[in-house]
């Protein structure tokens, strides 16, 4: 009989997930996408913490460390994007580490700590492509499985990411490269 408990007990806690509450698309806040910026050499010795901060405060980029510990490391590269620079100053440690794009900064924290992340809501109100484009783009990187979401939020001319944080950033560097100005055909001048 104990036996029995026990297993109900953990078939009914293997199926309980906790259910997370999210907001209407029409009240999730409308997020800000940190631009590419300059292209960034690097020769550092030293605490990837601070390497981290310079980068940052030379491109303009809030930034927030969670459960952080900071390790030396050597850099020298040539020709990155931030991005790019982060992604390997945070993987050269003994713990490795990711960074996420909020809605105003930049979270760095483990990535261990991302393997049952939380999904986080952003609405982006595209500068140049209709929401409608955006989101049929970027609709078959969306992870189901994982309660993932994009719609079209119309009353406010915006997509609405559902997404787990760690994916945000992804999305980032995409709508970068896709939401640009439409070339103008010389014919069209013409007429």
């Amino acid at each position: 009989m104990k036996h029995l408990l026990i297993l109900i007990s953990l078939l009914l806690f293997a199926g309980c997930e906790v259910e997370q509450v999210l907001l209407p698309k029409e009240e999730v806040p409308i997020g800000y996408i940190y631009p590419e910026g300059s292209s960034l050499s690097v020769d550092h010795v030293g605490s990837v913490k601070e390497l981290i901060q310079q980068v940052a405060e030379q491109e303009g980029i809030l930034i927030e460390f969670v459960n952080f510990k900071d390790f030396d490391t050597a850099l020298k590269l040539g020709n990155l994007t931030w991005r790019q620079l982060f992604q390997i100053a945070l993987s050269c440690g003994s713990i490795s580490y990711s960074h996420l794009e909020g809605s105003k900064t930049i979270e760095i924290s483990p990535t261990k700590s991302l393997i049952n992340e939380p999904r986080r809501q952003i609405a982006i109100q595209p500068t140049h492509l209709q929401p409608e484009e955006v989101m049929n783009r970027l609709y078959p990187l969306v992870d189901v499985a994982a309660n993932e979401d994009i719609e079209v939020d119309s009353t406010r001319h915006a997509v609405v990411f559902t997404l787990r944080a760690s994916r945000l950033s992804m999305v980032f560097e995409i709508l970068e490269l896709i939401d640009k100005p439409s070339p103008i055909s010389l014919d069209s001048l013409d007429s």
